[in-house]
């Protein structure tokens, strides 16, 4: 355990580390900052953002995570029974943004929260205060509220935000943190405020957005999600004339280098594929950022994919994700699977071959499957990781990879992740035509662990034909050469959180290569 601990520290930035110890050393109660002394606010102009999904039902009932809850009395906003992440959607208030809420209900929920102000512990933490704050100040612009204890209330909390920044992090949450301050300086016109955000998100975006568009974590979920949040920020300094500077032309640029991430990353069925830690129902949808970004006149230029170490190949009526990269972002890996050269396949708009996905953030058997090897279309050795993912959003020791050739048809990598075996996975992508894929899979070095590639099904297919060395499939099939043993297993896809539903994958053992080939 002490070298998992090392593997996992000796990536970190100093940074984190030393805000680490600060916060922990610093444990003084948040509530210390909450003051109800008057706020002067200036709701905002925000003009066709989107709406959220539907959480929020009569007689408080609430539904997050594909998981319900009706509090019959008085609201517990510090309800874990399902889950410290059902808890801090409870806490979001994103449920203000559903169609047709009404403003009634809107005000007792958010009157309610601040009511129980001294019993709130959950809801003090950064990130749900940083969206929680967002959602609260488009609700209240949208129906043109102005209360003095809510403003009080709402400047209070980022009060905290400020003395609590998510250095310790990094990455989406600190992102985050510098949306959510650009819309209370802007509600505020709080000019101190507005240097925080400004300072904050010109370093993380530009650090967060890789050369091809994609955020670092290279979760399409949370792409789509900061996507979203900054096509709001762009959407608030747009239509709400204050100051006058650089900021609003930057976001447009970097907006722009993400939606052309964004089109190269969604499938044809209009889905994002489920790499790493992503879900259904959690993001904006790639069509509704794409609507959206054109009402605010944000277009883009397609560029192609490299520094998020994402490939394509498509064909006439095929489109192939391939991950040829490690863990990125060395520093904060909490969203990152022991995927390498993971792979997704869609054909005529219908999946085919899946990620296993994403269902769970708790710390159990579950998530350690999700973010395992075995539940990816990689190779594993034996039982072992490619990579060391740990305790729910933790990574040790990583898989390097090396690119030795990378091409518009032929993609040859290699990865170290099984080095301490004495082995090297290569694995070569390949697309002869327009209606065929070629992998080649080779273990370099000796081992005499087993050798097994998977191959994840959708859902939907049900109707898997097995014949000597071919899987035949309803839209394709799959041919192996040099393999041992081909079987044919059950696993349960994530199609949501908290949501799983049985398919099958193929497993194929072999010894030194396997040439597979998908032929349209």
């Amino acid at each position: 355990m002490i070298t998992t601990y090392y593997q996992t520290i000796k990536n970190l930035q100093p940074k984190q580390i030393l805000f680490r110890l600060y916060y922990s050393l610093n444990r003084r109660d948040k509530k210390r900052f909450i003051s109800f002394s008057p706020k002067s606010s200036y709701p905002l102009n925000i003009q066709n953002s989107l709406y959220s999904n539907i959480s929020y039902y009569e007689r408080n009932t609430f539904v997050f995570l594909n998981k319900s809850f009706t509090f019959n009395q008085k609201i517990d906003w510090n309800y874990t029974e399902y889950g410290m992440l059902w808890a801090y959607n409870l806490n979001y208030f994103e449920f203000l943004l559903q169609p047709n809420f009404s403003k009634e209900t809107g005000l007792r929920l958010i009157n309610d929260y601040i009511s129980q102000y001294k019993e709130i512990k959950i809801g003090y933490d950064s990130y749900p205060i940083s969206l929680r704050n967002i959602f609260w100040i488009r609700f209240l612009s949208e129906h043109s509220i102005k209360d003095e204890r809510i403003d009080s209330f709402l400047h209070s909390q980022y009060t905290i935000l400020q003395h609590n920044i998510e250095y310790h992090l990094l990455g989406n949450h600190l992102l985050e943190n510098a949306f959510s301050l650009l819309f209370g300086a802007y509600y505020f016109k709080d000019k101190p405020i507005y240097k925080k955000a400004y300072t904050l998100l010109k370093k993380e975006l530009n650090e967060q957005i890789l050369n091809d568009g994609g955020h670092f974590e290279l979760s399409p979920m949370y792409h789509q999600v900061l996507l979203y949040r900054l096509l709001d920020c762009i959407n608030v300094v747009y239509n709400n004339e204050w100051i006058k500077d650089d900021l609003l032309h930057w976001m447009i640029r970097k907006a722009a280098l993400m939606l052309s991430w964004l089109q190269n990353i969604t499938l044809p069925s209009g889905n994002i594929p489920h790499l790493n830690d992503a879900a259904n129902d959690i993001a904006p949808s790639s069509k509704e950022l794409f609507e959206y970004a054109k009402r605010l006149t944000v277009g883009f230029q397609m560029i192609s994919l490299s520094d998020s170490n994402y490939r394509t190949f498509t064909g006439t009526r095929f489109k192939c994700i391939m991950d040829i990269g490690g863990i990125m972002p060395k520093y904060q890996p909490g969203h990152a699977h022991a995927d390498t050269f993971n792979f997704v396949l869609e054909i005529s708009g219908k999946p085919v071959l899946v990620d296993t996905g994403c269902s769970t953030y708790e710390l159990d058997a579950i998530r350690n499957y999700e973010r395992g090897t075995t539940a990816h279309n990689t190779v594993v050795l034996g039982s072992i990781n490619s990579s060391q993912v740990w305790a729910s959003h933790r990574v040790g020791k990583r898989a390097n990879v090396k690119i030795i050739k990378d091409s518009h048809n032929q993609i040859i990598v290699q990865h170290d992740g099984y080095k301490e075996l004495g082995v090297t996975h290569q694995r070569g992508f390949c697309q002869p035509d327009d209606r065929s894929i070629k992998i080649t899979d080779t273990i370099l070095g000796n081992s005499n662990l087993q050798r097994i590639a998977y191959f994840h099904v959708d859902r939907e297919i049900s109707d898997i034909l097995i014949e000597s060395n071919i899987i035949s499939l309803p839209m394709c099939r799959l041919s192996f050469n040099n393999f041992e043993k081909i079987e044919l297993k059950a696993f349960e896809q994530a199609v949501g959180f908290n949501r799983r539903l049985k398919s099958q994958y193929i497993c194929v053992k072999f010894r030194r290569e396997l040439i597979t080939t998908i032929q349209l």
